[in-house]
Order: C-alpha cells, then structure tokens, then sequence
C-alpha cells in the first residue's frame, strides 16, 4: 500500500507575538539604521538609546534569541556597555531602576536588534538597527533559521524494520528498501508511486534474540550502502540482483546527520528513547553523547512529533534527508518518513 502525505503549513504562536512585537516597533520607533555586523549594529543602537541625553540608571536584559543564544558575543556586551557608560547611563541591579531590554528579531532579510527602554508596554521609546541577512552569512555570525519537515513515503500492517531511499545514478532509478519481517523488498519508483520489484530473505541468525538487530548502514564519503542483519554486515547491489556477501561484525548503533541547502553545519539526528506505547520527537541540533542516551548541548534543538515510537533512523546518500520509521499509534500501520530540513521564512 503506498501513501504521500501533502504537508501542512506550520502556525506557531510565538510568530505571531513577534509580528505584533515588530508591528508595535516600526509603527512607534524612528526608521530603523542599518549595520553590517552584530557588533557594529549593538554599538549603533548604543548611540540611539543615547540620543536622549540625560543621566539615568537602567537595568540591561539581554534577550537572546532560543534558535542562536550566543548572538551577543561578550567584545560586543561590553562596546556596547562602554557606549553607555559614555554618554551617561548607568548599569544597577536596583529593581525600581527602568529596564533596558535588547531583542533580536529575525526576517527572511533581515536581523533587527531591539532596544525598548521600561519594557514593552512603553514602545515609543523603541529603537532599531536592521542587519541585512546576507551579509551576516557572508561573515557567518548568524546560522540560518530551519526546521524539520516530514513526508509519509510508505504505509503497511506488517512490521518495518529498517527503511532506505536510494538513488542508482548509473540508470536514474529511485529505489525504497524495506527490511520487513526477515525479508529484504525492494521497491522502485513508477509515475511516483513505489511499485515492489523482488524480494530476498535476510540472513538468519544461529541464536535467538529479542532484538531486531536488521538495520541499513550508509558508509561515508565511500558512498556505500550495507546491510547489518543477524550480527553480519553484508554487501549487496542496490540495483541489481538480490543477494548477500555477509561478514560477522561488532558494529551496532547508529548515529545520523543531516545537511540542509540553507547554509549552516550540518545537524545531528536523534530521537526519544520512550517505550513502544508513546509519540516519539526526531530532534536535530549540536548533540553530545551521555551513555547512550543523545542530549542537546544548546537551545538550538528542534524537534518534530511523530504519530508514534521510531523504530529507525538511517542517512540517505546526500544527507540532505533522514528515513525514518514509525508505527503510528492510531492507525497501527508502520510508516516510512522522509525527514529534511527546510529553511525557515
């Protein structure tokens, strides 16, 4: 049974403060400068706060966005904190003092820096520097805003084990591998649509174990495709006639990482560890390893819910795109996603 899922357009809510929060600052603030660099834009916005000359004490918020928390470096904190102590503001601690809050705002275009003086209820007193998103990728100090985005490949009752996308560039074939209920199936695509051409049995393991242990493995830069079962690593041609050149091995586990045409490094994939009774989350971000449990090491992890546990996660040839299976809880079936990153607008 085959199935594609046409995607929904995302409606998060924090969007729409943030469009209010700039529609309320271009309608009360001057026009905004424009700045090359963070930097150059904290030390402009540092001579607007300024404009009113008068000696005053004032409390600083740093409000750092969740998708680059170490936007402000500290060179750039204390230009700009010199540039106040300059023209007469003082930095206290001292609750009844106004509050000076810095904000980041990102566009398709551009990066505005925010300065509201007494919070936001008082948006006159609001002053903008815009940065120009092109020439902050030039000078890498922003990473380009991206989410995950996910496409139903596949559906059936019967358990899925493993699931890999491949490309044959020698004949322009689109293929999906299965590995399902200890048979490898081999599907190519027709008029978009994945129609079976054959199938082989995996290899058998000589001892019993409750764990599925057939998985695909993408070798890289080698540009290989493998296939781990019964606690071999065998080789086989994607395209060609079905059958398996195994050896035993100790390799397990699976780590996968996933590049994007927006720009940026690429991101490490990892899912929840949850029982098979819960929605597992794909999250994608800078990862470090705790044991065997994968933890986000900053705020720039995302994620994307799926309709129940993963039972895989595999790299395609590009690593523009991650497969992933799933049993989704409502229906029962087990699916097969495509996952990328798409460049947020």
């Amino acid at each position: 049974m085959y199935a594609k899922q046409k995607l929904s357009p995302l409606s998060p809510r924090a969007a729409v403060f943030g469009g209010l929060f700039l529609a309320i600052v271009f309608l009360y603030a001057p026009a905004p400068s424009r700045a090359d660099s963070v930097e150059d834009g904290l030390e402009a916005l540092a001579l607007k706060v300024c404009m009113p000359s008068r000696k005053q004490s004032v409390r600083m918020n740093w409000q750092e966005p969740p998708e680059r928390p170490d936007i402000f470096s500290e060179s750039a904190k204390n230009a700009f904190l010199t540039q106040l102590s300059a023209c007469g503001l003082e930095i206290t601690e001292n609750s009844e003092a106004p509050l000076l809050n810095i904000a980041v705002q990102f566009t398709p275009s551009r990066l505005l820096l925010i300065a509201v003086v007494g919070g936001a209820f008082e948006p006159r007193s609001a002053r903008v520097i815009e940065i120009p998103r092109t020439a902050l990728a030039v000078s890498s100090e922003v990473l380009p805003l991206v989410h995950l985005r996910k496409e139903l490949l596949w559906q059936q009752e019967k358990p899925i084990h493993s699931a890999m996308e491949w490309h044959d560039s020698s004949t322009q074939e689109q293929y999906l591998f299965l590995l399902s209920q200890g048979l490898f199936v081999r599907f190519r695509s027709k008029n978009e649509v994945w129609v079976e051409v054959d199938s082989a049995e995996l290899p058998k393991s000589d001892r019993r174990s409750r764990i599925v242990d057939s998985t695909f493995v993408y070798k890289y830069p080698e540009a290989k495709l493998e296939l781990l079962a019964a606690r071999k690593l065998c080789d086989f041609d994607p395209g060609g006639r079905l059958s398996f050149t195994c050896v035993d091995t100790n390799l397990g586990g699976k780590t996968a990482r996933l590049s994007s045409g927006c720009g940026g490094p690429p991101r490490d994939i990892w899912t929840d560890s949850g029982d098979q009774t819960q929605r597992d989350h794909i999250f994608f971000g800078r990862a470090r390893v705790a044991g065997a449990v994968f933890l986000p090491d900053d705020p720039m992890s995302r994620s994307l819910e799926m309709p129940g546990p993963v039972f895989d996660v595999g790299n395609t040839q590009d690593s523009r795109a991650v497969i992933a299976v799933v049993r989704n809880l409502v229906t029962g079936n087990y699916e097969v996603y495509r996952i990328t990153l798409a460049c947020a607008n």
